[in-house]
């Protein structure tokens, strides 16, 4: 073992600060930047063993669950997703490369 790693102490390497994400944020989709900040949001956990660990009532939900994990293979495919809830209801939404938004 190297000597300087075994003179320091554990805290310093233990200690780290690290960033841990354990859901992701979707927005409405709204033509203003502003109100789409400003508006709903839509929290999907990144794994459905979590959610199931955590909500019994959710984990028995198999609509919801399905949702949770297309969301997370969509932004595992690095597209940028919104919802659109309004007078109609559209889970997910996906900007194509032109610009158009297309819902999924």
């Amino acid at each position: 073992m190297d000597s300087a790693l075994a003179k320091t102490p554990c805290t310093t390497i233990w200690n780290k600060p690290t960033r841990v994400t354990c859901c992701r944020w979707l927005t409405n989709y709204d033509p203003s930047l502003v109100r789409r900040e400003l508006g709903d949001k839509k929290a999907y956990i990144v794994d459905n063993g979590l959610i199931s660990a955590l909500s019994w009532r959710a984990g028995q939900d198999k609509g919801k669950l399905l949702e949770n994990l297309a969301a997370m293979e969509l932004r595992k495919q690095g597209l940028d997703l919104l919802f659109i809830k309004g007078t109609q209801e559209c889970d997910f939404v996906v900007q194509q490369p032109n610009g158009a938004w297309l819902p999924v």
